[in-house]
């Protein structure tokens, strides 16, 4: 797996971290929290080694750095990393 691959997850892995520190009644973070982990686990499967990479500040950035990652990235699993990916963002609004 590329360099941008490792950064993608490394990326995610913060967005996750945002979305459960957040005290949230309605539970919408917990969910989103949930659908990054979600996301970790195809970047597991695929044996993607994360990269400690600097915090974007929000779950959103995040997202939006994970997904500019994998835009440089190539291999036969990126295609389906960043599909997953382009999902969670859709379900967190993040455009």
């Amino acid at each position: 797996m590329s360099l941008s691959t490792g950064e993608a997850y490394g990326h995610l892995r913060n967005a996750a971290w945002h979305y459960l520190s957040i005290d949230d009644d309605g539970g919408e973070c917990v969910l989103l929290g949930a659908a990054c982990l979600d996301v970790e686990d195809a970047f597991e499967k695929a044996e993607v080694i994360p990269e400690l990479v600097q915090d974007e500040g929000s779950a959103e950035a995040a997202i939006k750095a994970a997904l500019a990652s994998l835009g440089n990235g190539n291999g036969p699993l990126v295609p389906a990393l960043r599909d997953a990916l382009v999902e969670l963002a859709v379900r967190a609004g993040v455009r």
